[in-house]
């Protein structure tokens, strides 16, 4: 075998015998075992519904049926035909567990690319790994986990210069999952730059603007060619990403469109905006929708999402409910795009927040990139890859006003995290109420549900804070 191809293997198998790796592994297995003693002994199931929808489609899809017949399923076909070998129920839950343990890998190697310190790395790793509700989710049987390896994927590829990968990475993501296609403007802004002629040779600033930026600006190049090797400018690989992502995209929105027609547009694509969802839902939103005189043609079952008849205006004041989700993820895009995974980060729990409808599943949309924006907040990583700038800010920490600073950028940490997990359970206890015991709690769901808002926007705020705090002090 080439030394070309045990290089990766190499790679690999270095990654596996890492302790929290190995320990991430070990947990989720016991979370898996402890999911099918649960669904059968308990009240409340331990598998996610979604997943019984997912895997009764992917049934459908085997028996040469469309798996939009199957009523709540709205995902793209390729969803279903991931899990076609799933024969039992903890199946496809490990691939789903695969899932995880790749996106942890690819943190590692995104962290690399920012030339962080390997006990930074290590600490990142472990935020992932061991973080008790990725495990849940990808143990649960959401697909979000492999969501999040193609979202870090995209972000590993563009800081290591590989556009085509990076692009292709980017198609099938948006296509599986619709909401990423806001890291659009970002990513545009990112390629073109306010520094176009330094990166006319390609030239990257790191992402991440963290440590002793006064010195180099945390610029480097972020893959060698060798010496005197010119690389293609930032604009190509701008143009570049587009054209490949975009075509990807359509062409796999027009295979599935030239064999399920309308429907797969309505339930893929469509369906989510103008989704309605009156129970399983931490959306202050939830309330207006179920008093509204249309939410009595929802029925009465409580997971069964059907989209109803509305009239003109309804549908318009839907569509006015985005302007201010969109605006806020495509100015926070534009803002901090020089930093990507900061962008990434903050439009996603922008996006999260503002939305009409918000379920557990979609913090992973945010927490698969936190271990990577991390360091940048904590100040463990210079982001270049000499680590001289470490010691000589350590030395400097030394004094009051950088221990203020220090202080400052320990950032959205430990109080921001105990209020969300406070919040969250309070959404949980009522959502149980409501949904397995049919108590009419919804004044207490909705109040939960606004607490929780007010605790994305303070998340929120703290994120951009401490960024242009960082940045203040560059």
């Amino acid at each position: 075998m080439s030394p070309r191809m045990l290089h990766p293997l190499r790679l690999c198998h270095s990654y596996l015998n890492e302790k929290p790796v190995s320990a991430a592994i070990v947990v989720r297995v016991l979370f898996l075992l402890w999911s099918i003693l649960q669904d059968e002994c308990f009240e409340v199931p331990y598998t996610d519904i979604d997943y019984f929808v997912v895997s009764d489609a992917s049934r459908y899809i085997a028996k040469g049926i469309s798996p939009f017949g199957r009523t709540t399923y709205r995902y793209s076909p390729f969803v279903a035909i991931f899990l076609l070998g799933n024969y039992h129920a903890f199946i496809g839950k490990i691939s789903f567990i695969t899932g995880d343990i790749i996106t942890g890998w690819l943190v590692q190697r995104t962290l690399d690319s920012l030339g962080c310190p390997e006990k930074v790395r290590f600490v990142s790793t472990v935020v992932w790994m061991l973080n008790p509700y990725t495990i849940t989710m990808s143990t649960r049987g959401s697909f979000e986990s492999i969501t999040s390896a193609l979202l870090v994927g995209v972000l590993h590829s563009v800081l290591e210069d590989q556009v085509v990968i990076a692009a292709i990475l980017y198609g099938i993501v948006t296509h599986l999952r619709i909401y990423p296609i806001i890291f659009s403007i970002p990513f545009a802004f990112f390629f073109f730059g306010e520094n176009k002629k330094k990166n006319v040779f390609g030239v990257q600033y790191s992402t991440w603007w963290c440590g002793n930026r006064r010195d180099s600006r945390c610029l480097y190049s972020l893959i060698s060619h060798g010496s005197g090797t010119k690389k293609k400018p930032r604009r190509y690989g701008s143009f570049s990403f587009a054209v490949y992502s975009a075509s990807l995209f359509v062409l796999l929105a027009f295979a599935n469109y030239s064999v399920y027609g309308f429907d797969f547009l309505e339930e893929a694509f469509l369906y989510h905006l103008h989704r309605r969802d009156i129970r399983h839902n931490f959306s202050p939103s939830f309330h207006g929708e179920y008093i509204s005189p249309t939410s009595t043609s929802l029925g009465t079952n409580w997971i069964n999402e059907i989209p109803v008849t509305q009239s003109h205006a309804g549908l318009v004041v839907q569509m006015l409910v985005l302007v201010p989700q969109f605006a806020t993820a495509m100015l926070v895009g534009m803002k901090f795009a020089k930093n990507l995974s900061f962008a990434l980060y903050a439009q996603t729990v922008a996006f999260v927040a503002l939305n009409r409808v918000c379920t557990a599943q979609y913090f992973v949309w945010y927490i698969c990139l936190l271990p990577i924006v991390l360091p940048g907040w904590t100040g463990l990583c210079s982001g270049s890859h000499g680590m001289s700038n470490c010691a000589q800010k350590a030395k400097k920490m030394q004094t009051r006003g950088d221990e203020k600073r220090r202080r400052v950028r320990l950032g959205p940490g430990s109080n921001n995290l105990c209020r969300w997990q406070v919040v969250h359970v309070m959404c949980l206890c009522s959502a149980y109420q409501l949904e397995f015991h049919g108590k009419a709690v919804f004044g207490q769901v909705w109040i939960t549900g606004i607490l929780f808002s007010f605790v994305h926007a303070s998340l929120m705020a703290k994120c951009v804070k401490y960024e242009q705090n960082s940045l203040a002090h560059a």
